[in-house]
């Protein structure tokens, strides 16, 4: 995405030290490389068709079984409309769970 408004894609760096849910959240490090003095424009002119889903659930500090439970529910829905669908999981505990209970993340 980033690559549309010029910005290089080496150096690029998203790192998730570990999940947490608001108000004391998790921690994730994004390292972006230094951007050109101008940006440029970008202009989408035909955003086509969802053509795959790739998403992940997490959990914190609940059951490992419910994170399975979400990518079930979730499939469900999604494989009526199309079946190219990967939902990962991904479940931490202890102190990599930062806080507070648990979130489902579905992305692009």
């Amino acid at each position: 995405m980033l690559k549309r408004f010029g910005i290089p894609s080496e150096g690029l760096e998203l790192k998730i030290v570990n999940w947490g849910a608001l108000p004391l959240g998790g921690e994730i490090f994004l390292g972006v490389p230094t951007a050109p003095n101008t940006l440029t424009a970008s202009h989408w002119v035909d955003e086509g068709m969802v053509q795959s889903i790739r998403g992940v659930t997490f959990s914190t500090r609940v059951p490992p079984q419910i994170g399975s439970r979400m990518i079930y529910a979730a499939r469900g829905v999604f494989n009526h409309f199309m079946p190219d669908v990967h939902i990962f999981t991904d479940y931490r505990s202890g102190p990599s769970g930062g806080r507070y209970t648990f979130f489902f993340f579905l992305g692009p």
